[in-house]
């Protein structure tokens, strides 16, 4: 398993879980497409997946790469023709989110059972004006590259 796996995981395990609660899923190209994905607002309620990049872990021997993903969790308020009608809150869409990505099961025998969660943040413009969106980072541990060494 390595980084482009773990973010192909966590698209293809959230995209029927977000969409079966009328979401959509958006995967961003680089961290300046998912500005553009979330200043176009696309969807009432969607989640756009970021690759964040990865860091190493060395113990011994064994080297571990460890990539993580962001999920920015957005919705749009709107005007509400009936204002009481049931509107499901953006934190708890975010940890329904975040449950569901940490709940995957991935091998252990190419990574640690399950990603960690590094937390969740507003999603602010430069100017400090927030966003209806919050940020879920993840990561997962993964073994190191199979590379063949040459001369």
């Amino acid at each position: 398993m390595n980084g482009s796996d773990f973010l192909a995981a966590v698209q293809a395990d959230l995209e029927p879980f977000i969409e079966a609660d009328k979401g959509s899923v958006f995967m961003a190209a680089d961290p300046f497409h998912a500005l553009e994905i979330l200043a176009a607002s696309p969807a009432a309620y969607f989640v756009v997946i970021l690759d964040k990049g990865e860091e190493t872990e060395t113990n011994g021997p064994i080297q571990w790469l460890v990539p993580k993903v962001g999920l920015y969790v957005a919705q749009q308020k709107g005007f509400q023709a009936n204002p009481g009608a049931h509107i499901i809150p953006l934190s708890q869409r975010c940890e329904n989110a975040r449950d569901r990505v940490l709940s995957k099961v991935h091998d252990p025998e190419e990574s640690d059972k399950h990603p960690e969660y590094l937390g969740k943040s507003l999603v602010t413009l430069p100017d400090g004006m927030p966003l209806a969106a919050y940020e879920l980072n993840f990561s997962l541990r993964v073994s190191g590259p199979s590379l063949t060494y040459r001369s």
